[in-house]
């Protein structure tokens, strides 16, 4: 347990990694957090420091276990992400296509038809015959 034990500064300290698949589960979910944790003993010397230190580092590991059953646990993002492959790509390919061409085909609908244009061509044309713009 000693080599969770610091001196800084003339107090000792507690300090722990977080551990690997904490670090890994913050990845995958978008969460940060620190990758040291340090709590101070809060005394000068050894003997009580030594003492002291497994309490502390419960505190540590508790709060590690709290952390990762917060990033686990009902209402949080899926942390089972893993690497995408070719396949997944080519989905995604697909779906975005195939998405493309329906909002192109819906845009489309949305135009007017060439009978839609040719009334109004003639209509704008009558129009102008009717009331023909004033020329200098």
């Amino acid at each position: 347990m000693a080599q969770n034990l610091f001196k800084r500064e003339g107090t000792y300290y507690a300090r722990v990694a977080a551990p690997k698949p904490l670090k890994l589960l913050r990845r995958q979910v978008g969460a940060r957090g620190r990758n040291e944790v340090w709590v101070s003993l809060h005394t000068k010397d050894q003997a009580i420091a030594r003492r002291a230190l497994p309490a502390a580092l419960e505190g540590i590991y508790r709060a590690f276990e709290a952390e990762t059953a917060a990033l686990l646990g009902p209402g949080a993002r899926d942390a089972t992400w893993t690497r995408p492959v070719a396949q997944d790509f080519e989905s995604a390919a697909w779906t975005f296509i195939r998405d493309e061409l329906r909002l192109d085909e819906q845009m489309r609908s949305a135009w007017p038809s060439q009978a839609e244009i040719e009334k109004r061509t003639e209509a704008t044309l009558r129009d102008l015959q009717k009331n023909r713009p004033a020329s200098d």
